[in-house]
């Protein structure tokens, strides 16, 4: 048996048979929420490869209306688990 039976062999056991019924529009909104992912990511890394001397700091353009903070969260937004942990 090859690998692509096998796996169909184990969709069937586990009636994972809705695998091979999403739609194309579903499809595409899977790689866009990939996408959206992936420039996030590289967004956090570009950001956590700088000094931590450079943050806080105003977005060039935005006319101090936008400001890049570094934090890391452990949990909700700006830390708030930190006290409790």
């Amino acid at each position: 048996m090859g690998k692509h039976g096998l796996l169909l062999r184990i969709f069937k056991q586990y009636h994972i048979e809705w695998v091979w019924y999403i739609t194309k529009e579903m499809s595409y909104l899977i790689f866009f929420a990939a996408g959206i992912f992936a420039i996030d990511q590289l967004f956090k890394y570009a950001i956590d490869s700088e000094p931590k001397e450079n943050f806080p700091r105003d977005l060039p353009g935005t006319k101090r209306l936008v400001q890049i903070r570094r934090a890391h969260n452990p949990g909700f937004s700006m830390g708030r688990l930190e006290k409790i942990s």
